[in-house]
């Protein structure tokens, strides 16, 4: 009598759910406890970039185009939010604004998010949307 093979997601299925959260915690654990220490490499339009609103006076004015939405804020949002705060540690005035639907919602939210690290900054002179 031949004995049927079971594939591997049907036994992968058939194990039991604690064994697999058990095993997740474990491999996360030790991947936060003992980091893999890949290296952040920085590559050279980044640094460019940096460097362009480094190189800008205090005092200075930048413009930035708020020009994505809600689907796109994931990417974007965090890049948005590290220029502003970049520009207004250097004293840069920052000038946002949007051709796209919900542009300017985005930039508002980007504002909120970085507004509380910067309380000396006043939303109309510094900063506007």
């Amino acid at each position: 009598m031949e004995r049927e093979q079971q594939s591997f997601w049907e036994k992968f299925v058939a194990i039991d759910r604690r064994i697999l959260y058990a095993l997740i915690f474990v491999i996360v654990g030790v991947v936060v406890l003992r980091p893999l220490g890949l290296p952040i490499i920085v590559s050279a339009d980044t640094q460019e970039y940096y460097d362009t609103i480094e190189a800008i006076p205090a005092g200075g004015v930048i413009w930035l185009d708020a020009g994505y939405g809600p689907g796109s804020i994931g990417e974007l949002g965090p890049m948005m939010e590290a220029t502003i705060r970049h520009a207004l540690r250097n004293n840069v005035r920052v000038v946002m604004a949007a051709m796209w639907e919900q542009g300017g919602r985005m930039a508002e939210t980007a504002w909120l998010n970085v507004a509380p690290d910067f309380p000396d900054k006043e939303y109309g002179v510094d900063i506007v949307n």
